[in-house]
């Protein structure tokens, strides 16, 4: 006779493999039938199924169901439905499970305290997020992680509360908890946006003396913040840098610097670094090459885009909306022949 873990077993596979209808049918008849006892685990991998595949709805009253098949939800198991819950932006669906955990003696965990505090900051709720931290440090007594705290670092530097964000990183440090790069990337990211690149910088310098190790995330987000300002001669000495350090260049970067150096009239500089990108083996796709066409034609090189839309078109890619209104605000102000022509390439 299979066992529990047997049925375990089938209805994950069942789910790994997007056959979730079928894994219903399974659990069904585990019930029905009852030939064996369904345990936390059975639930908790259907539960997550359904989850999974936005049937949070059914996921909750299955979480309800457990009880009266006298089988009691544990931590894993509310975690998945409360994590459904915020993919959702259901925050006080959230709030409440997480109060039910509590009153059945289900305590939660630091990854319980993360999913929720990042959809109440995410819905500007600072209120809730603090009495969650209270509840967290002082009656569960659970000290919040890196994540915990890059969550906050990450709401408070896209509300453009960079003093509190910086705050964060010295309550870090008080307590303990070593920021990681991802912690720097999400600061770094809230400074540029905000113009403030020199003090993202800093932060960039802080990094490289904690040992810890950039990613492209990090390149990419100073790439970002000096082209925002026009700084983009600048920014392409972090694209020789990164190289330098042994880090790849992504299509983000490139795309990044070229649409910089197109507005900055930095023509040449722009086509050679898309020269240098398909040299390198990074393929352009249809976003890369209307940023350069876009280029050329804002700073009169119409032959390069002529040449440019010929590839574009060759290679499957058409011009995006931005392209087509350029081309016709163009063609609005003077009838230039190669313009008409890279309009009427555009059209097939």
């Amino acid at each position: 006779m299979p066992t529990v873990i047997t049925y375990n077993t089938l209805i994950r596979g069942l789910l790994a493999q997007h056959k979730s209808a079928e894994a219903r049918l399974l659990f069904e008849n585990l019930i029905k039938f009852r030939e064996v006892q369904p345990n936390v685990v059975t639930f908790t991998t259907m539960i997550d199924g359904l989850c999974k595949t936005g049937h949070t709805d059914m996921a909750l009253w299955l979480f309800r169901f457990m009880e009266k098949c006298n089988c009691k939800p544990n931590i894993v198991t509310s975690n998945t439905v409360i994590d459904s819950f915020c993919e959702q932006g259901l925050a006080d669906d959230a709030l409440d499970l997480h109060s039910e955990m509590i009153e059945n003696g289900i305590l939660p965990d630091v990854w319980s305290y993360n999913t929720i505090i990042r959809v109440l900051c995410r819905l500007d709720r600072w209120e809730d997020v603090s009495m969650l931290l209270k509840q967290m440090m002082e009656d569960i007594n659970i000290s919040p992680d890196v994540h915990t705290f890059t969550i906050l670092i990450d709401a408070y530097s896209k509300s453009g509360k960079l003093d509190d964000a910086k705050h964060i990183i010295e309550i870090m440090s008080e307590r303990g908890v070593y920021p990681d790069i991802v912690t720097y990337n999400t600061l770094m990211q809230g400074y540029c946006t905000q113009g403030q690149t020199a003090i993202a910088f800093d932060l960039y310098r802080k990094i490289l003396s904690e040992g810890l190790s950039p990613t492209i995330v990090t390149h990419n987000i100073l790439v970002h913040g000096l082209c925002q300002m026009g700084k983009s001669m600048e920014a392409l000495t972090i694209l020789y840098k990164m190289q330098d350090q042994g880090h790849r260049p992504d299509i983000v970067t490139y795309e990044t610097l070229l649409g910089g150096l197109c507005k900055n009239r930095y023509v040449d500089k722009a086509l050679s670094l898309f020269q240098a990108m398909e040299c390198n083996g990074l393929l352009p796709d249809s976003k890369t090459y209307n940023i350069v066409i876009c280029g050329c034609l804002c700073n009169r090189r119409y032959n390069e885009a002529c040449k440019l839309v010929d590839k574009m078109v060759n290679c499957g890619f058409s011009a995006n909306g931005f392209t087509q209104s350029l081309l016709h605000l163009l063609l609005s102000e003077a009838q230039d022949p190669t313009v008409l022509a890279i309009h009427q390439k555009c059209l097939h």
